[in-house]
């Protein structure tokens, strides 16, 4: 009810989406999806055959931080949240964990939220109620090259989405070879691939988060190591791969 609120068109579109999606899809040559387990649903969901093509997004080269960089990061720790303002984002469980924190008193650390409480009523529902949260910073609405900037400041990336076509955060911050904090979801581990500086968790626990948080801010942190998901054909690995399916008349 509270999501209806906030959202009342996301919630409508969430009920019925499958319904429109539903909508000549079979009649489609093709159907392009951005994930693995969307391939899967969208199969299960429409009873597609063999034409759907998974088609992550390219990333542009993301250099890494150099050894100057790196000795001149900040004392503060800085976890960095890139996302609009949806309520799937999930921007509450961050707001919560950082409460939790200053409550038991642990200082020295900074989360950068690109929301400033404009955009929507759900910004507006955020920002109105975590506002007085000291390590908190609203800072709204980035480019492409402050988010990088703010992916080189940071020390841990936090990704609670709950639900997402891919996500984008993820995969560019592991270009920086540093700590990711990401929700335990099918998505986030398919999009993250293999990476060994990442702890996952439940993406309606704050309690556990906070802690994950302060074990970051404490360097107490405990990685775990994951693996690429393996993903059958048709599948692009950029543009000229899916354009290459997508003319080839013996595909259709």
């Amino acid at each position: 009810m509270k999501d209806i609120w906030l959202e009342p068109k996301f919630a409508l579109f969430n009920k019925f989406y499958k319904f429109l999606y539903k909508i000549n899809i079979s009649k489609n040559d093709f159907v392009v999806v951005q994930q693995h387990w969307w391939r899967e649903h969208f199969r299960k969901l429409f009873g597609l055959r063999n034409n759907v093509i998974v088609a992550p997004p390219e990333i542009n080269h993301i250099n890494a931080l150099s050894d100057d960089e790196r000795n001149n990061q900040s004392q503060t720790v800085v976890f960095f949240y890139p996302a609009f303002p949806r309520v799937f984002k999930n921007f509450e469980l961050i707001c919560e964990a950082a409460k939790l924190l200053v409550e038991n008193n642990v200082k020295n650390f900074e989360v950068f939220l690109t929301i400033n409480g404009n955009e929507n009523r759900y910004a507006r529902y955020i920002f109105k109620k975590y506002k007085n949260i000291q390590p908190l910073r609203f800072i709204g609405w980035q480019s492409r090259e402050t988010v990088y900037e703010y992916y080189k400041k940071a020390k841990c990336l936090l990704f609670p989405s709950k639900l997402e076509s891919f996500g984008l955060p993820v995969i560019e911050f592991k270009k920086f070879s540093k700590p990711i904090l990401l929700a335990d979801l099918q998505h986030c581990r398919e999009a993250l691939g293999a990476y060994d500086k990442v702890k996952f968790f439940d993406p309606d626990n704050t309690v556990e988060l906070s802690n994950l948080m302060k074990a970051i801010i404490n360097d107490t942190i405990k990685y775990e190591q994951t693996a690429d998901t393996k993903i059958e054909k048709p599948f692009a690995r950029n543009w000229h791969a899916l354009f290459n399916i997508l003319l080839d008349e013996d595909n259709v």
